[in-house]
């Protein structure tokens, strides 16, 4: 068992530093948001114009698509509605918001909220058997340590799990790279080891007389080796040039690798087939 969802730090190196985990989490976000939506059977249907002018104002797509990116990250996340002058602790009711009062969305993700597990929605519906209350985290950046009403938020989870994979998780799922995670190693791990190989297809040796015996006499004789190499070093940046003692003997060896573009294609596509 590999419970990287349980590995916040983990999850967040590898998304800063993986272009792989980053196109994985933010695509399927992206292609999903991008465009918004197209509204219609509207009396008016100028006033689709202006709904959708008011939600570019107050980023809802941007902020659909970081709830989308968080749940796919971290195994699940809530955009909560942001209404002035009401209390997220109580039932949302559409009835009581006037003009003017949605403010837009907070994006929390599952380790800024605490899932009440022992009160759950109990009326049937999509949202019976979760959780009925979300308690805000003292480090969040917005609605710290306040109560949120189920019905004030929009639930995003990774990857869905049966039920006792699901408690283990307090009612989350798990990110969508726990499933990856092996083939991302083999791929990271291939891909390095073709680099590496890059640099051995050029070998340049140099023979020197008595080298073994200079080495273990040390002292003056050793220092001179060493000087010597390195100007062997210095003017072949410069000049391009190789001085050396008649008696020595310089080479140069070129290397050439086959099939490793097969090898790294093959890995790639077990990749993208555990990305779907």
């Amino acid at each position: 068992f590999d419970f990287l969802s349980r590995d916040r730090v983990k999850l967040e190196v590898m998304y800063r530093s993986s272009w792989v985990v980053g196109q994985v989490v933010d695509v399927v976000a992206e292609d999903m948001t991008r465009e918004g939506v197209n509204i219609r059977g509207l009396e008016d249907p100028s006033d689709a114009i202006k709904i959708n002018s008011v939600m570019d104002q107050l980023e809802i797509w941007d902020r659909l698509s970081d709830t989308i990116k968080w749940g796919r990250l971290y195994g699940g996340a809530i955009a909560v509605m942001l209404i002035d002058g009401q209390n997220v602790g109580t039932p949302l009711n559409i009835d009581t918001i006037g003009k003017d009062q949605f403010k837009g969305l907070l994006v929390l993700d599952r380790w800024l909220v605490t899932p009440t597990l022992t009160d759950l929605v109990t009326d049937f519906g999509v949202d019976f058997g979760k959780p009925k209350y979300y308690d805000v985290v003292a480090d969040s950046f917005g609605l710290s340590g306040m109560r949120i009403h189920h019905s004030r938020v929009i639930r995003l989870d990774g990857v869905n799990l049966p039920y006792w994979q699901r408690i283990a998780e307090n009612l989350w799922g798990i990110s969508v790279i726990e499933r990856l995670f092996d083939r991302l190693t083999a791929f990271d791990s291939t891909s390095m080891g073709v680099a590496q190989l890059v640099y051995k297809a050029h070998l340049r040796t140099y023979k020197v007389k008595g080298l073994r015996s200079i080495i273990a006499a040390g002292g003056k004789a050793f220092e001179a080796l060493v000087k010597q190499i390195e100007h062997i070093r210095l003017w072949q940046s410069n000049e391009g040039m190789t001085l050396m003692d008649a008696e020595d003997e310089f080479e140069t060896h070129q290397y050439s690798f086959s099939g490793l573009d097969a090898v790294l294609l093959q890995f790639g596509q077990q990749l993208s087939g555990a990305s779907q």
